[in-house]
């Protein structure tokens, strides 16, 4: 009978790691399918930005091109959003390691104060450690 219910806690426990492995999984693949649409949405902002500059130059000949990358923008857009939304929903609250010992007391950064990321611009609550956006670590 013991044997019984050590074997179920074994299966219990390697069943739960499985599924941990699994969300990982997932959302290491949401993760860099938003970093590919981020990619193409840049490239897109891009292009419509060289669009705009040369019907500025040459006139309004091609607002269809204009028009369709407006179009191309907001697809990619609601793309992301929904794999933001999905991240958000997926993501495991995970209780925190035990912090290690501080040479001096920090002093919590004041309500509503923010950090803007180095290498996407991106901006974060000032507490935070990596950021939100592309996942670097934050200088503080």
């Amino acid at each position: 009978m013991l044997l019984d219910e050590a074997m179920s806690n074994m299966r219990t426990f390697f069943d739960n790691a499985a599924q941990r492995t699994t969300d990982t999984l997932q959302n290491s693949k949401s993760y860099m399918d938003r970093a590919k649409l981020r990619s193409k949405l840049n490239d897109a902002y891009r292009a419509l930005g060289k669009a705009e500059y040369e019907a500025a130059i040459v006139g309004v000949e091609n607002m269809n091109d204009i028009h369709a990358l407006i179009t191309e923008i907001s697809g990619l857009r609601q793309s992301l959003d929904e794999i933001e939304r999905n991240l958000h929903k997926s993501t495991p609250v995970a209780s925190a390691p035990p912090k290690a010992p501080q040479a001096a007391p920090q002093q919590a950064a004041p309500a509503g104060a923010v950090t803007y990321c180095s290498k996407c611009g991106k901006q974060n609550p000032a507490d935070s450690a990596f950021c939100n956006g592309c996942g670097s670590q934050l200088v503080h």
